[in-house]
């Protein structure tokens, strides 16, 4: 569903990826760790063709993006939800008016369709009613899964997260990986996750791929990145200030 191919990014002369691999299949969720700053959030941009790599190519459903503009770009973008890291809600908007913004811009839909699908992905984010609320009444974690709900009202085929559960508390955390999770059985839709924290990438993941030093250090089922032996995997993932990896 998802391939980069021989992937390297420059931006204002400091490379930040180079020469990465990592194919990522139909209905498969990965999970991205890293430093702050390793090019986690980079990936996403080049998904969606915000970003073009300088060097190599990114297959998206079978579409190469590098080449893309206008209405074909638009046309690959229509099947991607993004969940962004502060929820990026419009304050000036209510919650219907902000899930419906996209549907509004992107698609030729009735105004009685538009408002079917704000219901239904509030009430699949566990948010029904709430259409009349601004941003400002909402809690951190009802701002991150009004995203959600703006992104899954496309209907999209892929869904990309970057750092959904930052901020949280533990138990609005556990809340938003069952919502990943639940959304992976209902949906089948293929899933990139951008995360500092450890416990949602294992536990959300079909596998986990972690960048360091502008590639990937490892790549492989939570279990294999769990048990691996490489001193970088192992301190970053325990959180250890002792290690070969120094910030």
């Amino acid at each position: 569903m998802i391939r980069f191919e021989s992937i390297s990014v420059t931006l204002g002369g400091r490379e930040i990826l180079r020469d990465i691999d990592l194919e990522i299949q139909r209905g498969e969720t990965v999970a991205v760790i890293g430093l702050s700053g390793a090019g986690k959030s980079t990936l996403l941009k080049l998904v969606v063709g915000l970003l073009r790599p300088t060097k190599g190519k990114v297959w998206v459903n079978g579409t190469e993006m590098s080449g893309l503009s206008g209405k074909a770009l638009y046309d690959v973008r229509k099947k991607i939800g993004l969940v962004f890291q502060e929820g990026a809600l419009f304050d000036s908007l209510t919650v219907g008016e902000n899930v419906a913004f996209g549907l509004r811009q992107h698609f030729k839909l009735a105004e009685s369709e538009i408002w079917k699908r704000v219901e239904e992905t509030l009430e699949v984010v566990g948010l029904a009613g709430t259409e009349a609320l601004f941003p400002s009444q909402l809690s951190g974690g009802m701002r991150k899964r009004i995203s959600l709900a703006r992104a899954l009202a496309y209907r999209p085929e892929i869904l990309l997260f970057d750092e959904p559960t930052t901020g949280l508390d533990p138990i609005m955390t556990n809340i938003i990986n069952s919502l990943i999770l639940q959304l992976k059985r209902d949906i089948v839709a293929t899933s990139i996750i951008v995360t500092h924290d450890m416990h949602s990438a294992f536990a959300v993941s079909d596998r986990v791929a972690m960048l360091f030093d502008k590639r990937f250090m490892a790549v492989g089922t939570p279990a294999d990145v769990q048990q691996s032996v490489n001193p970088y995997v192992r301190q970053f993932i325990e959180g250890s200030a002792e290690g070969p990896i120094q910030v």
